[in-house]
């Protein structure tokens, strides 16, 4: 991406310095207002490229130290694999312990903002799996994601408890199922 910006950059100075039929000052500013944003452009890569290697950032990066240290994914690993796992975050249980997840349905569309359709049957069908033991849900807490049902509407569902908490979430399911998470 860096490249790309700079040849962007020194194209619309060459473009920028004909049309004007600039002078020599007006050429070293437009060279010295393209070297700070490269170097800002720099630092802050420098910036994320750290705080990443610490696990600071708290994106997408399924590799930071959050994920890798995560006892809610040792938990969710140790479950029999017939228990279907319902969570907010099913790229990142499967890219740590290569099981498949189902995610949680949303309340509405994160690019729209429209309301889903059927939100609310979806749930009372995870809702009825989890009743049956034949499901869990995993909700992590490491994004803020709000078109997700929140971990306060988990809770509020009649028919599970919560099997498990970590500083990163928790897992809710059927009591029957506290077994699994008892060491």
């Amino acid at each position: 991406l860096f490249p790309l910006s700079l040849t962007f950059a020194v194209a619309v100075l060459e473009r920028t310095l004909r049309v004007l039929e600039a002078k020599q000052v007006i050429g070293s500013l437009a060279v010295l207002l393209c070297l700070l944003f490269a170097g800002l452009y720099l630092v802050q890569g420098a910036r994320w490229t750290l705080n990443n290697s610490q696990g600071l950032n708290r994106d997408y990066n399924y590799n930071n130290k959050a994920w890798q240290q995560s006892e809610l994914l040792v938990a969710l690993a140790t479950l029999p694999p017939n228990l279907r796992i319902y969570t907010n975050e099913p790229q990142g249980v499967y890219f740590h312990i290569k099981r498949p997840a189902s995610s949680l349905p949303t309340k509405f569309s994160a690019l729209t903002g429209q309301i889903t359709d059927g939100f609310s049957a979806r749930m009372a069908a995870i809702e009825k799996e989890v009743r049956q033991g034949n499901a869990v849900i995993a909700y992590f807490r490491l994004h803020g994601w709000t078109h997700f049902p929140s971990e306060d509407d988990l809770s509020r569902l009649p028919a599970q408890v919560k099997l498990k908490e970590t500083g990163e979430g928790a897992i809710y399911g059927n009591s029957a199922l506290r077994e699994l998470f008892t060491p």
